[in-house]
């Protein structure tokens, strides 16, 4: 694919945060500006597809969201049941794919590395996301090949904050335009 050449008239809006947003485990005042912003986003854009860095099984690991749904997927489902059919596409590699690719998760790592999941040192983060780097690189690619199918309208895509300027780079590499929207964290 040459990388100079724009291949389709789409635009794929990335919107960052951090995963407690995502996956609906932060305060009120947070959620509701994350909320408020997608859906007027979504609405003006006239968007039909949304994507985020999720998978099926990150959403049945959840507990503290009793309908398992992502805030991006029940927006989605809010705004099919009034608007228009907006199709959710959650992109992230699961265990299994993750271990025939090669990719270690993040808990792998910080395991590696005797950490807890729940409480580590800014410096022990940093450290983690210097192994994830590559890790991290690597599924960014299952991402966009699991979205390219799908960007023949405009895409909203959420990620976490981390990965906006690398994904959008792979993006415009592969011949795709994308806007940073914003990042809420």
């Amino acid at each position: 694919m040459d990388s100079n050449k724009v291949y389709k008239i789409t635009m794929i809006y990335i919107l960052g945060t951090t995963h407690e947003i995502m996956n609906h485990d932060e305060d009120a005042l947070a959620m509701n500006e994350y909320y408020c912003f997608l859906k007027k986003e979504i609405v003006e854009k006239k968007i039909t597809i949304v994507a985020e860095e999720s998978s099926v099984e990150s959403a049945l690991d959840r507990s503290m969201n009793h309908d398992k749904k992502t805030e991006l997927e029940a927006i989605a489902s809010e705004l099919s049941s009034v608007k228009r059919s907006i199709k959710y596409i959650s992109v992230d590699p699961d265990r299994t794919e993750c271990a025939r690719l090669g990719i270690k998760r993040r808990e792998n790592v910080m395991s590696e590395l005797g950490l807890n999941l729940s409480d580590f040192s800014h410096a022990e983060e940093w450290e983690v996301n210097a192994r994830m780097a590559n890790y991290d690189c690597m599924r960014e690619r299952v991402w966009f090949d699991k979205l390219k199918p799908f960007i023949e309208k405009d895409v909203i895509f959420v990620c976490g904050y981390m990965h906006c300027g690398s994904f959008t780079h792979l993006l415009t590499e592969s011949g795709y335009e994308s806007v940073l929207l914003r990042i809420i964290v």
